[in-house]
């Protein structure tokens, strides 16, 4: 990654990113051993800030995936955020004395067949991509899955990484604009404004992959640009994110045309789950003086 700051007199990056790399390379990811697999970029039609608080969690609404729906799934509440500063970090609750048991994937359901397939976004009217036998529970299940699948890249060192990591990792949030996770998602997303147009922004969709070793790195993906009044699913190299992101994006246009509505200029956001969001714009009025920040 490249970082330009204009100001000739800002601060170095390594005071700004301050404990951030050490989160990655104290967890044993080497974000310089990655390569970049996918690169997906799109005009979207809000707001940068709009886009970029939908991958914060602040504006998801259960409905948005129904895959998760019709699962008869429900949250079993082991995430948090945490504010470092210039970033912050969604990640689960790890165990503890008090609560022993490792964290499963993010939906508690009792039919371990429909939680395995929430995950693996299967679609009603197509086969499970991994069945679940008598006896097994979904969590176990998708980090085994996980686990053996990462080991082609990984080789025997994938064995060091705990099951949270084999289940999404870290989400990981850089003021203003990037967002690098952890663990092996290797999902990077970046937002940017579109020219001079407060109404339409670029989003890219990066993946960074490890790879074997011992074989020489893989040549980087070249950016594809998606085409006016096409959505992700043109990006069949995203996998199963394309179908996601669809539903992550189709409401973004909506909510920056609510957001003009507002008859106060302002709007309410909650003490807990829009946190995240709250944290961006304290640190963005901060920065373009125009309040002083919570």
């Amino acid at each position: 990654w490249v970082f330009i700051n204009p100001d000739p007199e800002a601060e170095s990056l390594a005071d700004f990113l301050g404990e951030l790399p050490n989160h990655f390379e104290g967890a044993n990811h080497d974000m310089a051993k990655r390569w970049k697999q996918v690169h997906v970029a799109a005009v979207i039609d809000a707001n940068w800030k709009v886009v970029q608080e939908a991958f914060i969690e602040a504006w998801h609404v259960v409905a948005t995936h129904p895959q998760l729906v019709w699962a008869g799934t429900q949250r079993p509440g082991g995430g948090r955020w945490d504010d470092f500063g210039n970033w912050m970090r969604s990640a689960p609750n790890l165990p503890t004395d008090e609560n022993p048991a490792k964290p499963s994937w993010s939906v508690v359901t009792p039919d371990q067949q429909a939680g395995v397939d929430s995950f693996y976004n299967r679609h009603l009217n197509e086969p499970p991509a991994i069945m679940v036998h008598a006896g097994e529970e979904a969590g176990p299940v998708i980090v085994r899955h996980a686990r053996e699948f990462f080991r082609q890249q990984l080789g025997d060192k994938v064995d060091s990484y705990h099951d949270a990591e084999m289940l999404g990792g870290n989400m990981v949030s850089v003021f203003p604009n990037f967002h690098p996770w952890g663990a092996v998602s290797r999902i990077v997303y970046r937002y940017r404004p579109y020219q001079d147009d407060p109404n339409r922004a670029i989003m890219d969709v990066m993946l960074l992959s490890p790879w074997p070793e011992d074989t020489p790195r893989p040549p980087p993906a070249r950016v594809h640009w998606l085409k006016p009044g096409e959505d992700t699913s043109a990006a069949p190299e995203l996998g199963q994110l394309a179908t996601i992101f669809v539903q992550d994006c189709s409401n973004m246009p909506r909510v920056h045309e609510g957001l003009k509505t507002s008859g106060n200029g302002y709007i309410i956001v909650s003490d807990h789950n829009e946190a995240p969001m709250r944290h961006l714009h304290d640190l963005y009025e901060q920065w373009m003086g125009l309040e002083d920040g919570a």
